[in-house]
């Protein structure tokens, strides 16, 4: 009878908390403002569909595939906040994919540790997914996902010629969103030389060529889309010069590791792979989750990353060593009481640690850039003549006259790169746009709230002295500046007089999100 009850418990609950978790990140991903790194990919994928070129026609430090994957939503709805929501909503369900190979990591005996593995992994997929900023727009989403299916085949229970090829293509799209996936491939490549010790070098080998297959069937196509847009020099200097100009600081890797959720879950992968002694295939399950979660800490970045940045494409992992370990100490506990105890003290300890109040100011400060944004797309919809543009760092809004030199972050390395390649490339582009921008004399022009852009403009030396007194100048005679949402844009005089009004009287919102 009680084995029956489990039975019930797990075909209910199991999917019911899934759902409720996907529920509770689709509520926070549609209340949450856009964020920066998702304004700038939805922003490159808007330029590509206007045929201008990453690399060629406007910087960037990423590799194409997530560009690619974006243009087909900002087609479809463009100028709407919709192109963000849309992808907060495919995020959303993915997250039972990451789930489902997750959960063939852990081995159980009977039904009841087969709840108590899914309900730990259910809760654990969740604290990750949130700690890691799982709702914005962010290759590294993608990147998770693909990782989670790759440790799926690489821990299968034979390691086959078409399960490798298929490694292969997922590892070549993975490095065609981020080259953070380097460790992976030298985790491949200890898969394979095992293979090859126990099953013979002539197996090894083919195995080895099955994976490469499987890799330069994706890296071929890139290099000929490089190739034929005569973009391959500027592609390498781009993405070379960009990741290695801030390197992770020893101190950086310090703190990584001493992150609770990471230490629990390392402890998690520890204890699975001591507990399946005699188990090679177990073992070789438990000792690719170690390798991830460990490899993660030193995945290579460029800039002051969080994170969030170096643990999200190894979720999958830090969240099974993580429900592993939780899933152990209940089994040892003797009394409900205590099981109880420890369930609720234990995510609750691991939430509150890694959570600090300023991940909840940053979602209710964001909420009014949502308003903002929708407002700013109303505005401009009540006419269909309506120009649009923006300057450093933010670009909310898709219209015909977008500038490419948008990308604010661009000024950050400006400063630190030491090749005169990006520094001149990136002026001159930055004069061209800009100049040109002013000259159309858009509706709205668009302001960071983050800087005073004419200030941050001259300490990078893009531009100076009597030019600054030109533009603002040029402001003063043919725009107003107002402010909605914490946000400025400045509105073109003798356009908009009707509306002007309302939308000054746009009021603040600072409405909590939790």
């Amino acid at each position: 009878m009680e084995n029956l009850s489990v039975r019930a418990g797990g075909k209910f609950l199991v999917p019911g908390l899934l759902c409720l978790s996907m529920f509770i990140l689709y509520y926070l991903g549609m209340r949450e403002g856009y964020g920066h790194d998702e304004v700038e990919h939805l922003h490159v994928a808007y330029l590509m569909t206007q045929g201008l070129l990453p690399y060629a026609d406007f910087p960037q430090n990423h590799l194409p595939l997530f560009w690619w994957l974006l243009i087909p939503i900002v087609r479809i709805f463009p100028n709407s906040i919709q192109s963000f929501l849309v992808v907060r909503v495919i995020y959303v369900l993915l997250l039972p994919v990451v789930f489902l190979c997750a959960r063939k990591f852990i081995p159980c005996k009977n039904d009841k540790e087969k709840v108590m593995r899914d309900v730990g992994l259910i809760f654990s997929l969740f604290l990750y997914a949130i700690y890691c900023q799982w709702l914005l727009i962010r290759p590294d989403v993608i990147l998770a996902v693909l990782t989670a299916l790759i440790l799926g085949l690489l821990g299968a229970q034979k390691i086959t010629v078409p399960r490798l090829i298929l490694t292969g293509l997922l590892l070549g799209l993975a490095t065609l969103l981020s080259i953070k996936v380097y460790s992976v491939y030298l985790l491949v490549a200890i898969v394979i030389l095992f293979q090859a010790r126990e099953r013979g070098v002539l197996t090894g080998l083919k195995f080895a060529a099955a994976f490469s297959l499987g890799v330069l069937s994706v890296l071929v196509p890139l290099i000929f889309w490089l190739f034929s847009h005569e973009l391959l020099p500027q592609f390498l200097k781009f993405v070379w010069e960009l990741n290695r100009v801030v390197p992770m600081t020893a101190s950086h890797r310090i703190h990584l590791l001493a992150s609770p959720l990471l230490f629990t879950a390392v402890a998690g992968a520890v204890s699975l792979y001591g507990d399946m002694r005699g188990e090679e295939h177990g073992r070789r399950k438990a000792f690719i989750i170690l390798f991830m979660i460990v490899s993660s800490c030193f995945a290579l970045q460029a800039g002051n990353h969080g994170d969030s940045y170096n643990y999200l494409y190894s979720v999958m992992p830090l969240a099974v060593g993580t429900s592993f370990l939780m899933v152990k100490f209940y089994q040892v506990l003797k009394t409900k009481i205590l099981k109880l105890a420890f369930t609720i003290a234990v995510p609750c300890m691991l939430f509150f640690n890694e959570f600090p109040a300023s991940f909840f100011i940053k979602l209710r400060s964001t909420y009014t850039r949502r308003a903002y944004l929708e407002a700013l797309i109303d505005f401009t919809k009540q006419n269909e003549d309506t120009t649009c543009t923006a300057f450093s760092p933010l670009h909310p809004v898709f219209c015909e006259d977008v500038s490419p030199a948008m990308l604010g972050w661009d000024y950050i390395f400006y400063e630190k790169v030491e090749s005169g390649y990006f520094r001149e490339f990136y002026t001159e582009l930055f004069k061209k746009s800009f100049f040109q921008t002013l000259k159309k004399k858009p509706d709205i022009i668009v302001v960071s709230d983050l800087h005073n852009p004419w200030t941050f403009i001259k300490v990078k030396g893009i531009l100076h002295g009597k030019t600054i007194g030109r533009i603002w100048k040029f402001r003063n005679k043919y725009y107003d500046e107002i402010t909605i949402a914490n946000m400025t844009i400045w509105l073109r005089k003798g356009r908009f007089d009707e509306l002007l009004e309302d939308w000054v009287d746009i009021p603040e919102i600072e409405e909590p999100i939790l």
